[in-house]
């Protein structure tokens, strides 16, 4: 299992995904459920719930990526970035440091995350110095759906409730979360994950607000890479726009040998050191 456990970034091990209507999910995962997919006992679901809240990165990486963002309506806008990971300290807290910008643009925004799944802090660099904020569901970038609460998934450390089994392209167990204080100041009121089967890792994130089901982060293909497994791409949907973001890493290094100093931040705003990276 040791050789399975690296996903960075959301990476789980997700090959077909099949969508569905946000109006009748509830009714297509209870007809999803099946005697092949057996759910799991509340015993067994408290302990996969568990060893997923303690799965973090195996090691240090370094990752090219582009983002697609598809309005309903208008053109189709890139964006292109990097991703720096930490593996997890002896605290147990991972960290990213992510720089982006529109594909024709020469500013980078340049983001530090750091995170465990009972304590998260975030960066970013503003007015020429790195500046601290709370708010985890805004975009990384001006006009993209993705934020830093997709990559942190502070759900990890909110009550969880296992709601059965079901396949969405796999055999998947679905898990409901929500946070401590439903709607005490955040948007997103509740979460649905859904785990795959077999390594444990999510394949889809429904959050859902006051108004209903918002947006939906499906995972996609995999590869693997100097022996661990890595996700390809991802996919974004708000469910009332229609918008979308297309998320694919185009070049990784893993086990990487990355400087501390690259996750601080008094050096947000600075270009970091970078490992060669192998094209996907």
């Amino acid at each position: 299992m040791a050789n399975k456990g690296i996903f960075v970034v959301l990476m789980g091990a997700v090959f077909a995904l099949v969508f569905f209507r946000a109006d009748c999910a509830a009714q297509i995962r209870g007809a999803r459920v099946h005697d092949k997919v057996v759910s799991l006992s509340p015993e067994e679901a408290d302990s996969n719930w568990e060893k997923f809240k303690k799965s973090g990165i195996a090691c240090d990486y370094c990752m090219d990526f582009k983002i697609s963002h598809a309005p309903r309506r208008g053109q189709e806008v890139e964006y292109v970035g990097e991703i720096f990971g930490a593996k997890a300290n002896a605290l147990g807290e991972e960290k990213m440091r992510i720089r982006i910008k529109k594909s024709d643009s020469d500013k980078f925004e340049d983001w530090l995350l750091v995170f465990s799944p009972d304590r998260r802090q975030v960066w970013k660099f503003e007015g020429g110095k790195a500046r601290e904020i709370s708010e985890l569901d805004i975009p990384i970038c001006g006009g993209l759906l993705v934020s830093p609460f997709d990559f942190m998934m502070p759900f990890k450390s909110w009550k969880s409730n296992y709601e059965g089994s079901g396949r969405i392209g796999q055999a998947v167990h679905f898990y409901s979360l929500v946070p401590e204080n439903p709607g005490g100041g955040g948007k997103i009121e509740k979460v649905v994950v859904a785990l795959t089967r077999e390594f444990n890792s999510p394949a889809q994130v429904e959050t859902f607000g006051k108004g209903g089901e918002e947006k939906v982060l499906s995972l996609g293909s995999v590869k693997k890479i100097d022996g661990l497994w890595m996700m390809l791409q991802f996919e974004l949907l708000d469910k009332a726009s229609r918008d979308r973001d297309t998320l694919r890493f185009t070049a990784a290094k893993v086990r990487a040998k990355l400087d501390p100093d690259v996750f601080s931040p008094d050096n947000l705003g600075k270009v970091p050191n970078k490992p060669a990276l192998d094209k996907l």
